[in-house]
Order: C-alpha cells, then structure tokens, then sequence
C-alpha cells in the first residue's frame, strides 16, 4: 500500500526511539557502533538507512531490519514519484516479447505456425490461437501479477 508523504526513518527514529528513552545523539551513536555524525545525518533526513545500519537499529531497538528498510525504500519512492513527470523515459515493455523455450518449426500444413508446449501461436497475427491461455482463462490466472500480457504487441 502506497503511502502519502512518508516519514524519513530518522524521523521515525527520532520520535519514536530516542526521544522516549531520552537518548541523546552521542549516546545512541555509541551504544550503535557508529559516528554521531552519521547517526546525525539520518535523523536530519540528510542520509538514509542501509542494510548495515537497518540491522544496528533493529538489534538496540528490537524491531526488525525490515521495517528500517521498508520506511526507507517507502520514503524514497514516495520522492522520486513525486517527480515522475520529470524523468525522460521511453517506454520498452511492450516491445518486449520472449523466445518460448524448446519451441520447433513444423513443415507441411500450418508450417506458417510455431508450437510449442505452452502454447499455439500464430505468427502472422502474433495472437493465441489456443483458447486455453485466453485473457481471463485459467491458463493466464496470476500472469498479469508476473508482468505477463495476452494481448497483442
């Protein structure tokens, strides 16, 4: 679930760790291993919380080091969409189109088809010809969750 302007984990840090145990900046930076002035720069929201520091916190505070990652990844997608419009980017997904594996040309009638295990496809119309792997059959159950697509290119 997308949040709406999440707070920067130092923040978080800030007002949910130090402040109730009354922690001081050098006391917390000590009893964490590290310099004040990084654990500084991550409660200003100068710098973020790494892998390291995720698991220095979760250790003296006894969360996770998931929950430090995910507020930060959270915090940092929630800034560059912000300025999603801004990026110039083309996109390429719909020209994506995988080779089948074990796929083999066939001759005689229908040598204008390739077949594979999966599924029968047309090449001149580059649709499904097998009803099965449908949109909205059981065969495409879950594929749109994967990046998958049944419709046309």
């Amino acid at each position: 679930m997308k949040m709406h302007n999440p707070p920067h984990p130092g923040e978080v840090l800030k007002e949910l760790c130090l402040k109730p145990m009354a922690l001081t900046v050098t006391e917390a930076a000590k009893a964490l291993g590290v310099s004040r002035k990084t654990l500084s720069a991550i409660l200003n929201g100068r710098a973020g919380v790494s892998p390291e520091m995720a698991v220095r916190l979760s250790i003296a505070f006894d969360t996770t080091a998931e929950s430090w990652l995910n507020q930060q990844v959270q915090y940092d997608l929630w800034q560059v969409e912000r300025n999603r419009k801004k990026l110039r980017v083309k996109p390429l997904a719909h020209r994506f189109r995988p080779e089948p594996p074990n796929d083999r040309r066939i001759s005689g009638p229908g040598a204008d088809r390739t077949v594979d295990r999966r599924r029968d496809v047309d090449p001149k119309s580059d649709r499904n010809v097998d009803q099965a792997s449908a949109p909205g059959s059981a065969a495409c159950a879950g594929s749109a969750a994967r990046g998958c697509s049944t419709q046309p290119v």
